[in-house]
């Protein structure tokens, strides 16, 4: 089953100024702490060999993979580097101060509804998920007649 791994992709000196985020999530009342590790973005294409070799963590190309870094630019091209590789599902958060922000509201979303929202893409399910999509095809429905208007 894949699993999602939260990767820091600033030096090793800048993540010891701040620390690493971290990824906690509840699993029938339990608390889990996904794996969190931080691979230089210049070290990324050697993602599986250094998280094996130093993390002890076996890194799948299933494996749901969030990256960041100070200000986003670096984890982007990390990202791009893993999808290259082959990783498919990988997503960049940004910066650090974005990224805290997206995993607040990850946390936030997990409390509310009482699930797991942080695996599986991200995607919402239940009655909030389809409000959610919803309101993304009435948007989009506008948008194509808006369109068919300036024909």
């Amino acid at each position: 089953m894949p699993r999602t791994i939260l990767i820091d992709v600033r030096t090793p000196t800048e993540c010891l100024s701040t620390g690493l985020l971290s990824l906690p999530h509840s699993s029938n009342n339990n608390t889990i702490t996904p794996p969190t590790m931080n691979i230089e973005y210049t070290q990324i294409a050697s993602l599986p060999v250094i998280s094996q070799r130093d993390h002890s963590i076996e890194v799948r190309k299933d494996d749901r993979i969030l990256l960041y870094c100070r200000s986003g630019r670096r984890s982007g091209i990390a990202r791009g580097t893993l999808m290259q590789m082959g990783f498919d599902d990988v997503s960049d958060l940004g910066g650090f101060e974005e990224a805290r922000g997206w995993l607040e509201r990850e946390r936030k979303r997990e409390d509310e509804s009482g699930k797991t929202v942080v695996e599986g893409g991200g995607k919402e399910g239940g009655e909030e998920g389809k409000r959610r999509m919803e309101k993304r095809v009435k948007g989009f429905e506008g948008l194509v007649a808006g369109l068919k208007e300036l024909e």
